[in-house]
């Protein structure tokens, strides 16, 4: 897969309505973060945590989806984290199974084995991140099972399905990206806006702009925001530099606008701006009583991380600190904080966290375990 394609795949907080009583992956999430993965009804128990078997044996696919030659998992220096996330990918809850099939785009293998099953599943959620990771690992033997999606009864899920099978190389129709963009629905619009920038098309920067200018129609304000930041994304990925000044101004949101903050971080990560490199320093060191949440901070020091810059020693004082929180969402955070930051001392805290009483954080532990085991760049 190219760099510029991993890079690009956002862990967008811009769609981070996770509507999930006490269970979401708040900064662990490329594209797993949607409202409409149903929430656990309750708090999911920890997911055990035993050696991967040497040939695991891989389940029917749900109907009426093609079979799929069974694949043993990938080598890893931390085989039971790769075993968790297969676990976790065939979970009762949604929202576990969406984060755990992003978190396997780092072992392709490893996801061919459960994105059948994935891709047929009744939640559009789980579909939609299953197509997004299938693309992006560039698993070209599941093309029969992805075509058919084309054809799916919702739309971002559709949406998906383009990027996918663009990404392992089957041109096909994009208008209905385009047709997106004008939805009434700021999840699809949302949706649209990301998949169009992961393409690369510089043609669509037109149409995106035009989503900008337009992002008045949609009522909420702050749905406006997030629309209008994702947008800058697209465009700076397309080669548009022009709209760092908006993703920039992000991080200068007053303290209650937090989600803002955290969707700047992350953008700037993601596009690797290292213009943003004083600012996310600014956020992580800021004294009282100007500092900003942990939360912030943990959002602040990974895109700091990914910029290029040399801050390792104070964002693992960092992460040292958000895995002992009791929020098992912070704890998430500092694990992937880890996953960036990779080295002995970051192995040790990560696969103390592995063990961890949350699902939320052992998915997270065990992404970042992963991450480092594989050299992964995906994003």
């Amino acid at each position: 897969m190219t760099h510029r394609r991993c890079a690009a795949l956002v862990r967008a907080a811009a769609l981070i309505l996770v509507l999930c009583s006490g269970f979401s992956c708040s900064g662990g999430g490329r594209y797993g973060n949607r409202g409409w993965v149903a929430p656990p009804q309750q708090q999911a128990p920890p997911l055990a945590v035993v050696p991967a078997p040497p040939a695991p044996v891989r389940q029917t696919p749900v109907a009426p989806l093609p079979p799929v030659p069974a694949i043993a998992l990938t080598p890893t220096a931390h085989p039971e984290a790769l075993n968790l996330l297969v676990q976790a990918a065939r979970s009762g809850a949604p929202i576990v199974r969406a984060h755990a099939l992003e978190a396997l785009v780092c072992t392709p293998a490893s996801l061919a084995l459960v994105a059948p099953a994935a891709l047929g599943d009744v939640n559009p959620g789980v579909r939609f991140v299953a197509l997004m990771a299938v693309g992006e690992a560039r698993c070209t033997d599941l093309l029969p099972i992805v075509e058919p999606l084309l054809l799916d009864d919702n739309a971002s899920v559709r949406c998906a399905a383009i990027f996918c099978l663009n990404s392992l190389g089957r041109q096909v129709d994009q208008t209905p990206l385009a047709e997106a963009l004008y939805s009434s629905d700021p999840t699809l619009c949302g949706n649209g806006v990301l998949i169009l920038g992961l393409l690369g098309n510089g043609s669509a920067a037109g149409l995106l702009r035009e989503a900008v200018e337009g992002e008045s129609a949609h009522a909420d304000p702050a749905q406006s925001r997030i629309l209008e930041l994702q947008v800058a994304e697209a465009l700076v990925l397309l080669g548009d530099r022009t709209y760092l000044d908006a993703i920039h101004a992000a991080l200068f949101a007053p303290a209650e606008q937090s989600e803002m903050i955290m969707l700047g971080c992350q953008i700037c990560g993601n596009i690797r701006d290292p213009d943003s490199g004083q600012m996310l320093l600014r956020l992580l060191e800021a004294p009282p009583p100007f500092q900003r949440p942990i939360e912030i901070r943990l959002a602040a020091a990974e895109s700091l991380i990914q910029t290029g810059a040399r801050a390792q020693e104070r964002c693992l004082a960092l992460a040292q600190a958000g895995a002992v929180e009791p929020d098992p969402l912070i704890r998430a955070q500092a694990a992937s904080l880890f996953g960036r930051l990779g080295g002995p001392m970051a192995v040790q805290e990560l696969e103390r966290l592995l063990r961890d009483e949350s699902p939320v954080v052992q998915i997270a532990a065990s992404a970042a375990l992963n991450r480092i085991d594989t050299g992964c760049t995906a994003r």
